[in-house]
């Protein structure tokens, strides 16, 4: 394989993870499906269900996007029969009276009935944030069983059991019928799986496909961790090509040189030559690893706790004030070649717009009642008649 295909082949997606989250006599199960793609085709690599959320983790290479069905006890899931004109009257028909802002949607519309899944925000925040600790992007996900209706968009027409339902895929039909269900194995063209890896094979398919056609309100958390892949893969693999590059002009440049020296220079100028070329691949290797270790040290920054301070934060925020920068442990000065990079630690720096002073006091007033900050510094204030704007520095407790 020549170099640059081997580059692409690191870029491209080659294994599709599908997993199951769900929760069975009150503990927090997993499982899940590899799927690897050969002369395009895709192949089972690896399956496992029933696992710890641990073990499922030591499992799946980090820097790995997944994709997740949350189901059980986290997901509801409603029918509707009749058509309706927009989300929130499914929603009202299937669950009424809904705070939607407490809840995340998916919406199947199949043939003959119409399915609402539904899931508190919160539970599922905490398990994309829970594969973030571990470098693991969420780029697909989806609610309950409708999942499923991807083996009609691929011609699997079968009648199988999820690990909390009966699924009906045959004649272009779907229907799900809640209950007990039996254990059973399925052979999908190949593909052994039992009942409890279903859901994970079905997700697993989409993540390769594509296809599953549903409407819900969790883009944002998508979006959100299509960018953290690339901030992934960007971190990993661009100090390695640099360095890679780097030696490669390097070795170009030196065989040139001592091509040149050998007809023109004597010996011993050839030999010298040779050590301090050697001395400068060394200092740009140390050069390369200080900014590697920069680019770690900011990367390594805790997101959990970075996710933590913006929720409380902006949840305390008037509607009067709009943020124009957040800086959690800022770097301390401008970085300078040959300087390590100097972090302020337990310190967050917020910029922003006031439409009224009195709603800036009353929330810096609310952020003072936080536990977790220890004092606020208001470093600079600028005021033009009602409208302001503002820096201040938040000190945080050290943990």
């Amino acid at each position: 394989m020549r170099f640059i295909d081997k580059i692409k082949a690191n870029f491209s997606q080659q294994s599709f993870f599908g997993i199951e989250a769900y929760e069975d006599k009150g503990m927090s199960l997993f499982s899940y499906v590899e799927l690897i793609k050969v002369n395009d085709e895709l192949e089972l690599k690896s399956h496992k269900g029933g696992i710890s959320f641990e073990e499922l983790i030591s499992l799946i290479p980090r820097r790995t996007q997944v994709g997740i069905v949350l189901n059980g006890n986290y997901v509801l899931t409603k029918s509707v029969q009749e058509k309706k004109k927009g989300d929130e009257q499914y929603i009202n028909a299937a669950f009424p009276n809904t705070d939607l802002g407490a809840f995340y949607y998916e919406i199947y519309k199949g043939r003959p009935t119409n399915y609402i899944s539904i899931c508190r925000q919160n539970k599922l925040k905490s398990i994309v944030a829970d594969f973030e600790k571990y470098q693991l992007p969420v780029t697909t996900m989806s609610l309950g069983n409708t999942i499923a209706s991807i083996l009609i968009d691929i011609n699997l027409d079968h009648k199988v059991s999820s690990t909390n339902a009966k699924i009906d895929t045959s004649g272009n039909n779907f229907e799900i019928e809640k209950g007990t269900v039996v254990p059973e194995n399925y052979d999908f063209e190949g593909v052994k799986l039992d009942s409890s890896e279903v859901l994970s094979f079905c997700s697993a398919l989409n993540m390769y496909f594509q296809s599953f056609g549903s409407r819900n309100n969790f883009r944002p958390i998508l979006e959100g961790q299509n960018r953290y892949l690339s901030q992934l893969q960007y971190n990993y693999y661009m100090p390695r090509l640099s360095l890679g590059l780097i030696f490669l002009a390097l070795v170009i440049n030196t065989i040139l040189y001592f091509d040149y020296t050998e007809k023109v220079e004597p010996l011993q100028v050839y030999d010298i030559s040779f050590k301090s070329r050697l001395l400068e691949l060394d200092e740009l290797e140390q050069e390369v690893t200080r900014l590697e270790n920069i680019t770690d040290k900011i990367g390594n920054q805790s997101a959990e706790q970075t996710i933590f301070y913006v929720n409380e934060i902006l949840k305390h925020i008037p509607l009067e004030i709009v943020l124009s920068e957040f800086l959690y442990q800022p770097v301390s000065k401008s970085i300078k070649k040959g300087e390590d990079l100097e972090l302020v630690e337990n310190e967050i720096q917020i910029k922003g717009d006031t439409s009224t002073n009195e709603s800036l006091s009353k929330w810096l007033l609310q952020l003072e009642q936080l536990e977790w900050i220890e004092d606020i510094i208001i470093t600079d204030f600028k005021n033009d008649g009602k409208e302001g704007q503002f820096e201040i520095s938040l000190k945080l407790k050290r943990s």
